[in-house]
């Protein structure tokens, strides 16, 4: 800390010149070090430091607002001063000797971003941060009193930590950047819905990880957080400083809770019935809120609300109600859940009328206007049966029939729609044709049988993977090439599909598949067409017919090709939630055949 507040610019001249780093030359700075909690702000440097936002009690002691406080959620070390929400600042008043530099750079941390401006000898420029480190240019402006008075004001409705403050000149090192953006977190051992936060690392600078309790959590290389057992630990990411950057660190308690019983009433291996959840809420005084989430199983009874703002776009949640049957009138509300995962909810089909869902959140007895509502909130959905967003792997079609072409031009079309298989994307295809040895092909050459094409523009305005319309480029592959009268398969990948405005490169934006008979006068017979998923298995793309023209091909059988189960293994190992493998006995929610069901 440096209270002696007057510069002299002669000094500044005298030291500068010895190493790139030894420039940067420090006119003011507080780190606020020597002070407490007990220590009233009016009291520290009267008539330089300028406090305003402080609130005290009867007999004088600090209770709120503007004060110093005993940790370091600004980034620095404890202690640092806490600047009270809409208007408290701090201030003070730089009295220079001699000449003044003109151009100089004040630096500070800080966990909400504040204003700053001079009251009197100066401006301000942008203001630029990296985590929770702020800095901006100054200039000084000539005065009767050759000085400066620069405020910090906290004008929005939080408080704000502030700590770290310096006022310089020249090329110092560049502040390391790191944030967490919280000062703590609390998680639940077993929860599904547990969020730890990120290091904001814009540097992207190297950081050791450490856990202060790793009776409590542990944190690998990488960042990732294992619980342990109840208790409180700090989370914290170091860098050790180079040539270009200070060292520096960002920090969060981490408080770990006990997880329920799963095996307990309410518990994730066992969900209340809709008329259990509801005994327990009606046993709440009105208004009341449970601390502990619970699970609860019903069907979907009437159309689900997926939540959307103003524009179109979904917030993420939904609300909904549930019941003990299918048709129940005995209903329990479900206030804005998030989805699977604790995932947002991003289609209007995710959930439907009928689904047998489970779901976890606080217990409320709401009431509003007299009128009592029970229901399930600050939660999401755990699993789902009988519809809604299938799984990985769950085809979507019954079958397809097998297509004789005989003449040249005539078109087949197929349709896949990737939102149906939230985990994998379409790699590539597989067509089994019939055997065409001794067939003359288009005239005598050795051409291929079809032409493929993928959301041609010439005739067809294509769908983006949410089955939205959407102009895509002309994409026209594998022209007369592969299908030979020798093979019965043909087998290619979506490469050359992508489009390029396609968010999502790692797979072709598919509306409309289409295969364009390149047969002369003689009989093609096409008995498959398969989609391979990027998880290794397949499924049958939608046969659309010949919507886009070019003459009649005959349908050969109408039964067609039987689906294609996805999922290799129907009755393959079972596991709880804790990854533990058990029977078919086994009670509760299970990951069975890639998806969470209750048995």
């Amino acid at each position: 800390m440096n209270k002696f507040l007057r510069y002299s610019f002669a000094l500044l001249l005298a030291c500068v010149g010895f190493s790139a780093q030894a420039q940067e030359q420090v006119i003011w700075q507080e780190d606020w070090s020597a002070y407490d909690a007990t220590v009233d702000p009016a009291t520290v440097n009267p008539g330089v430091y300028f406090f305003e936002g402080t609130v005290y009690n009867e007999d004088g002691s600090i209770k709120s607002g503007t004060k110093f406080y005993d940790a370091n959620l600004a980034g620095g070390e404890a202690p640092e001063l806490l600047i009270a929400k809409n208007g408290g600042s701090f201030a003070v008043n730089i009295v220079f000797e001699g000449d003044a530099p003109s151009e100089m750079t004040l630096s500070w941390k800080a966990n909400k971003a504040l204003t700053v401006e001079i009251l009197d000898g100066g401006t301000v420029g942008e203001i630029s941060n990296s985590g929770n480190d702020y800095s901006c240019p100054v200039t000084f402006v000539a005065n009767e009193n050759n000085s400066m008075t620069i405020k910090f004001k906290m004008a929005g409705s939080a408080n704000a930590r502030f700590d770290n403050a310096k006022l310089a000149t020249g090329q110092g090192k560049k502040p390391a950047g790191l944030s967490y953006g919280t000062s703590s977190r609390t998680v639940t051992i077993g929860a599904d819905d547990n969020v730890f936060p990120e290091l904001q690392n814009n540097n992207n600078l190297p950081v050791t990880y450490s856990s202060s309790v790793t009776d409590v959590a542990t944190i690998d290389a990488d960042g990732v957080i294992t619980l342990v057992a109840p208790g409180k630990t700090v989370i914290k990411a170091e860098f050790a400083g180079n040539d270009e950057y200070e060292a520096g660190y960002a920090q969060y308690e981490l408080t770990v809770k006990e997880g329920a019983d799963p095996n307990a009433k309410g518990g994730v291996n066992n969900p209340y019935t809709v008329s259990e959840a509801l005994e327990v809420i009606n046993a709440l005084e009105n208004g009341a809120t449970t601390s502990d989430k619970f699970y609860v199983k019903g069907y979907v009874v009437g159309t689900p609300d997926i939540q959307k703002k103003d524009d179109g776009t979904f917030y993420g949640n939904a609300n909904f109600y549930i019941a003990d049957e299918a048709n129940g009138t005995t209903t329990l509300y479900c206030y804005r859940l998030k989805g699977l995962e604790n995932a947002n909810i991003e289609s209007e089909d995710y959930i439907k009328e009928g689904d047998k869902l489970v779901v976890v959140g606080q217990f409320q007895k709401y009431v509003k206007d007299e009128v009592v509502t029970p229901e399930v909130k600050n939660g999401n959905i755990v699993s789902i049966e009988g519809g809604g967003t299938p799984d990985p792997g769950i085809p979507t079609v019954e079958s397809q029939p097998v297509l004789k072409f005989t003449a040249n031009g005539q078109w087949a079309s197929y349709t896949f729609n990737k939102a149906d298989f939230k985990a994998a994307v379409v790699t590539g295809f597989r067509i089994e044709y019939a055997d065409m040895t001794g067939v003359d092909q288009n005239g005598g050459t050795s051409a291929a049988l079809f032409n493929i094409l993928v959301n041609s523009a010439e005739t067809h305005l294509g769908k983006d993977w949410a089955g939205n319309d959407a102009q895509v480029p002309n994409k026209t592959s594998y022209k007369n090439a592969g299908f030979t009268p020798e093979n019965t398969v043909f087998e290619g990948d979506f490469a050359e599909f992508v489009a390029t405005d396609d968010p999502d490169t790692t797979c072709p934006t598919i509306g409309q598949f289409a295969l364009q008979s390149c047969a002369s006068g003689n009989s093609v017979v096409i008995k498959k067409v398969v989609f391979i998923l990027s998880d290794g298995s397949e499924i049958l793309p939608e046969y659309k017919g010949d919507d886009w023209g070019g003459g009649a091909y005959t349908i050969e059988d109408v039964t067609g090709i039987s689906n294609i189960n996805a999922t290799p293994n129907t009755n393959g190992a079972i596991y709880n939630l804790a990854g533990q493998r058990v029977d078919e006995n086994y009670r509760g929610i299970v990951i069975k055949n890639g998806k969470k069901v209750m048995q």
